[in-house]
C-alpha cells in the first residue's frame, strides 16, 4: 500500500491525468493511516531491529515527500487554473475566525465543491481556501453556500506566503468585496463542527462578562489559545519580552499538563477505580482539546498525553524518546510541510532536548 501511494503520486505529477485525483486521494490516506500505525508497532515491538526501523524510515519520507509534493502539485495546478479569473464558487464552510489585522478582520475557512468559470461548465473541485473579509460572514459552519465575482488572489504567486499555504492545507487565498454576493445554497440541520464553533464563541463571551477586559484576553491567549488584539496586551506582551518570558504567553503544551496535573490532582481525593479516574481524565481533556484553539506544541502535547496513557493502560513498555518519535512522525506523514516551519522545528526540538536531558539526568543519579 505504501509502495503503490508513492508510485501513483509520482505517476501523477509527471503528468498521467488519466488517474483520478479523489481515488488517489484515498490511496494516500490509507498508506498514511497503514504507515502511521505500523510505524507505532514497530517502535515499541521490533526496536531492537535495526534493519526494520531503516525500512520504515525509508517507507516514512518516501510517503511524506509524496504527500507533500501532491499538495504542492495540486496547490500549482490550482493557481494556474482560477488565479486572477472571475469564478463562481460554491462549497461548505468549515471555519469562521477573527485575525489580527485591522482590515480583513474575519477568516473563513472554505472547501470547495464547484468552480465555474465564465462560458464553461462547472468543474468539481475539492481544494481548500481563506477567505478574507472586513465584516463577519452571515453564514454558520457547516453551511454550502455559492459566492459569485470571485477573484482568487494572483498574490498567491509568492513562493513564501504560498508554503504558508501548504502548511495549512491551503490552496489560495479569497478577498471579499463588494461585488461578491454569497447565498446559502444548503444549511444541514445538525452540524458538529457549528456546535463546537457557537461553544466556543459563547465560551469567549462568558469570560469577557466574569473577567476584566485585559484579564479575559491574557487567560484567552494562554489557556484557550485564542488570540486577541487589545492595547493592554500588547503592553504585556513588550513587558514579557523585556525579561525574556514571552514565550510563557505563547500556547504550549505547558498549559495542558497544567491542566492534566489539576484533575489528576483531584481525582485522587475520590474513591474511584484506577479506570474510571484515567478515562474521566481523558474525557476532560479531549473536551479542552475541542473547546480551545490548537497549536503545533499544543497538538503534540495531546497526542504525547494519549499515547502514554494508552500505553500505560496496555502495560505497554514505553519512553519518552519513542513516543515523541512517533509523535514527530504521525504529524509529518499527515502534514509534511511543518517541517519547514519554525514552531515545529522549535517545538519538537525542544521537547527532544528535554526528554534527552531528563534521561541523562536519571541515568547520573542511578547506581552503578
Amino acid at each position: 500500500m505504501i509502495l503503490l501511494a508513492v508510485l501513483v503520486s509520482h505517476a501523477h505529477l509527471e503528468g498521467f491525468d488519466w488517474l483520478d485525483t479523489l481515488v488517489l486521494r484515498h490511496i494516500l490516506d490509507a498508506s498514511q493511516s497503514c504507515l502511521v500505525g505500523t510505524l507505532g508497532y514497530a517502535l515499541f515491538h521490533w526496536i531492537g531491529k535495526p534493519p526494520t526501523i531503516l525500512l520504515l524510515a525509508g517507507a516514512l519520507m518516501s510517503v511524506s515527500a509524496g504527500n507533500y509534493r501532491w499538495h504542492q502539485h495540486t496547490q500549482d495546478t490550482f493557481l494556474q487554473q482560477y488565479a486572477g479569473n472571475v469564478c463562481t464558487i460554491r462549497g461548505t464552510v468549515e471555519d469562521i475566525d477573527t485575525t489580527q489585522s485591522s482590515v480583513n478582520r474575519y477568516r473563513m475557512k472554505l472547501k470547495l465543491q464547484e468552480i465555474t468559470q465564465a462560458n464553461t461548465q462547472p468543474q468539481k473541485a475539492h481544494n481548500r481556501i481563506y477567505i478574507y473579509s472586513r465584516r463577519r460572514p452571515e453564514v454558520q459552519i457547516g453551511d454550502t453556500i455559492t459566492i459569485t465575482n470571485a477573484t482568487f488572489a494572483s498574490g498567491t504567486t509568492n513562493s513564501s506566503f504560498k508554503h504558508y499555504l501548504l502548511k495549512e492545507g491551503m490552496s489560495a487565498t479569497l478577498f471579499l468585496k463588494a461585488k461578491n454576493n454569497i447565498s446559502l445554497y444548503a444549511r444541514p440541520a445538525y452540524s458538529f463542527g457549528r456546535w463546537i464553533h457557537t461553544t466556543k464563541e459563547r465560551l469567549i463571551k462568558t469570560l469577557r462578562k466574569k473577567m476584566k477586559h485585559s484579564t479575559a484576553t491574557i487567560f484567552s491567549t494562554m489557556f484557550l489559545g485564542k488570540k486577541q488584539k487589545s492595547n493592554h496586551f500588547e503592553k504585556t506582551k513588550e513587558q514579557f519580552k523585556q525579561w525574556g518570558i514571552s514565550h510563557y504567553l505563547a500556547r504550549s503544551g505547558l498549559h495542558l499538563i497544567i491542566f492534566i496535573i489539576l484533575w489528576e490532582l483531584i481525582l485522587r481525593l475520590l474513591p474511584l477505580p484506577l479506570i474510571l479516574k484515567h478515562s474521566v481524565n481523558f474525557l476532560l481533556v479531549f473536551v479542552y482539546f475541542l473547546l480551545s484553539w490548537s497549536s503545533i506544541s499544543f497538538i503534540r502535547a495531546f497526542i504525547t498525553y494519549i499515547l502514554y496513557k494508552f500505553f500505560l493502560m496496555q502495560d505497554i513498555q514505553s519512553s519518552v524518546h519513542h513516543i515523541l518519535l512517533l509523535v514527530c512522525s504521525i504529524i509529518l506523514i499527515l502534514y509534511p510541510a511543518q517541517l519547514f516551519f519554525l514552531d515545529f522545528q522549535l517545538s519538537f526540538g525542544l521537547a527532544f532536548t528535554l526528554s534527552w536531558l531528563l534521561q541523562a539526568n536519571h541515568m547520573k543519579k542511578k547506581p552503578a
